[in-house]
């Protein structure tokens, strides 16, 4: 575990968040999310997902193992997070109707995911969420 996440286990949540956030939502991100579409054999699109969720996904799961060790079904809670921290906004951003946010909408986006996040965990609810 980080110092970060021994003092702070929500922060650096929210830092990871913050981050992912700001690049899959940025200009360079929504110009080759836009090729992907575009890509009728979707070679793009598999290139796109192996290069980055499919190697973020299992940070995410690690830190969130690391932070909610009891909570049960990693894989899940990665995909209920990304979920809250993401929602629509890949999509609006690359047809073009959200403009690039800053790393503090980013930064207020994640904290808003965490509090969501943590207060489901909290509750001990079953997600019911696959990836």
């Amino acid at each position: 575990m980080s110092a970060l996440e021994a003092e702070a286990p929500e922060a650096a949540l929210v830092e990871f968040g913050t981050v992912l956030l700001h690049d899959i939502l940025s200009d360079r991100a929504v110009a080759l999310n836009r090729v992907a579409a575009a890509d009728m054999g979707g070679e793009t699109g598999r290139a796109i997902a192996a290069a980055g969720r499919e190697s973020v996904l299992p940070l995410l799961t690690d830190l969130l193992c690391r932070i909610y060790p009891d909570a049960g079904q990693p894989e899940a809670l990665a995909a209920l997070f990304i979920d809250l921290l993401v929602g629509d906004q890949q999509l609006r951003r690359v047809i073009g109707t959200l403009p690039a946010p800053d790393l503090g909408d980013c930064k207020a986006r994640s904290e808003r995911a965490v509090r969501i996040f943590h207060a489901i965990i909290e509750t001990g609810a079953d997600i019911g969420v696959h990836p």
